[in-house]
């Protein structure tokens, strides 16, 4: 548990400061009001909780983020793989963790009447995004991080080659995403990040497939 906190103070750090920010927007607000907690393409609201969920939603999400994320070691059976990765979690914790405070940050925010900025959380998006590309390439074989599909698990070779393309992949999404959040309307940045995360997603398993094919034929 120690270990646990002193790898991730500053996530742990930014979880505690969302959940105190949740304490006084719930303390300063009347029960009965609803809470905008989505919004659609277009950036408007289209979906409002009560209070007590509305501003917690975010903070729960962080813990389950950093308990799960930091404790794959205890489902992983290729821990020496997973020890070398940790970059790349810790990458990923502290991006989510920050993510998160923003979105609680912009629900509080339109909660008390001000204009809410969903670019804002597609900058979030796209940086991470392009953060998890960087690291990608660099990632081992594991069973629980990574583009995990029969043919990868397979083969050291697969994996290492499957990887780095899937790193290329999401690097450019995540740029294209965060160009879009700063350039685009709210409508065409979600459409930007679609357009570019899911090849992004799907390619690599294809291609791990077709190295298979390849290695199998050989």
């Amino acid at each position: 548990m120690k270990k646990m906190f002193a790898k991730h103070q500053i996530s742990w750090g930014v979880t505690a400061l969302t959940i105190l920010s949740g304490i006084i927007a719930l303390t300063l607000t009347d029960g009965d009001v609803r809470i905008p907690t989505h919004w659609n393409a277009a950036g408007d609201v289209d979906g409002t909780s009560s209070p007590l969920v509305g501003f917690f939603v975010m903070p729960l999400v962080q813990l389950f983020t950093i308990l799960l994320l930091s404790n794959l070691h205890l489902l992983e059976p290729r821990k020496e793989h997973l020890e070398k990765s940790q970059g790349l979690l810790f990458i990923v914790i502290l991006g989510c963790s920050v993510l998160f405070a923003a979105i609680q940050g912009q629900i509080i925010a339109v909660s008390f009447g001000h204009d809410g900025n969903s670019s804002i959380i597609f900058v979030g998006v796209g940086i991470l995004i392009a953060l998890i590309g960087n690291y990608m390439g660099k990632l081992q074989s594991t069973f629980t991080v990574g583009i995990r599909t029969p043919w990868t698990l397979s083969s050291e070779h697969i994996w290492r080659k499957t990887h780095r393309l899937g790193g290329k992949l999401l690097l450019a999404s995540g740029i294209a995403t965060t160009a879009g959040a700063l350039l685009l309307s709210p409508e065409l940045q979600i459409q930007i990040m679609l357009a570019t995360i899911l090849p992004a997603a799907v390619i690599p398993i294809i291609y791990s497939w077709v190295l298979w094919r390849k290695e199998q034929s050989n």
